[in-house]
């Protein structure tokens, strides 16, 4: 579990600097991001400076472990088809290293989508049995015999509970980490390691979600990086992503969880519309 800790406290700074930046009629129906001024590095200008130009490979080198963003996002439209893809290998004299190669994904607004806004778990749907204020750590549900402890769950609120999971993504969530569920008469209390933070009435549609990988790893996923140049690609439509999906950016996890003496070098790395 400790991998995955490490990948959601990534997502939650990268939320922070990505906020606000809204698609509009100008971002791009393809990217194809070549020179370190196109990314964002660890969210931000200044982390840019790990990228560094090899001529000679026509590509881009990332020293030590770097989240690389690109800047401008793609618009993705529910009628196409779209394929990710990239060329990596190591750097030359580089120890062994491994990354991760994905869309972050948006909605029509410009606001990252994230894993527990979309993490519904089937079956939990359910109703508050009681009131539910923002002090409370416990919420009185009516129906909890599918619902988990943990420290990754969390109540969605305002659900759909119709089948077609229409509110995804829910953003009307409690905070992380169900401590316990248990059955107290005719209800189930849902205690909560911290405070709701939510104002509800009974009666109000709920189930629970989960949380998971903060980004969608199309092209590789804690992959060892090649010794020789090898392209990462997968082809996709909207459909394959995460409800409310309007446009992504290019996410490479470069020398995941590395040193600084190691380093990855890519080339050709693109978001493109395919016929």
């Amino acid at each position: 579990m400790k991998q995955f800790t490490s990948l959601l406290k990534v997502g939650s700074a990268a939320i922070a600097i990505l906020a606000g930046n809204a698609l509009s009629a100008g971002d791009a129906a393809a990217l194809n991001p070549k020179t370190s001024g196109e990314w964002l590095c660890n969210w931000g200008d200044k982390g840019s400076a790990a990228l560094t130009a090899v001529e000679a490979e026509n590509a881009l080198a990332c020293k030590g472990s770097n989240t690389m963003i690109s800047k401008t996002a793609a618009q993705i439209d529910p009628e196409k088809s779209y394929k990710l893809s990239g060329s990596f290998k190591l750097a030359p004299d580089s120890k062994p290293s491994k990354f991760y190669f994905g869309i972050i994904p948006f909605n029509d607004k410009g606001q990252q989508i994230s894993a527990e806004s979309v993490g519904a778990v089937a079956d939990t749907e359910t109703e508050l049995a009681a009131d539910c204020n923002p002090e409370d750590t416990v919420v009185k549900i009516k129906n909890g015999d599918k619902w988990q402890s943990g420290q990754f769950f969390m109540i969605a609120f305002k659900a759909d509970d119709s089948g077609k999971k229409a509110d995804l993504p829910n953003t009307e969530l409690s905070g992380w980490d169900v401590v316990k569920v248990e059955k107290n008469g005719d209800v189930f209390d849902v205690t909560l390691k911290n405070k709701c933070g939510k104002k509800y009435a009974a009666g109000t549609k709920i189930r629970e979600h989960r949380t998971g990988g903060t980004y969608i790893y199309l092209g590789a996923s804690n992959k060892d990086v090649p010794s020789d140049w090898t392209e990462s690609a997968a082809a996709f439509k909207k459909a394959d992503l995460w409800p409310g999906t309007c446009g992504a950016k290019i996410l490479i996890l470069a020398n995941y969880g590395g040193k600084p003496d190691q380093a990855m070098m890519m080339k050709d790395v693109k978001l493109e519309e395919v016929k």
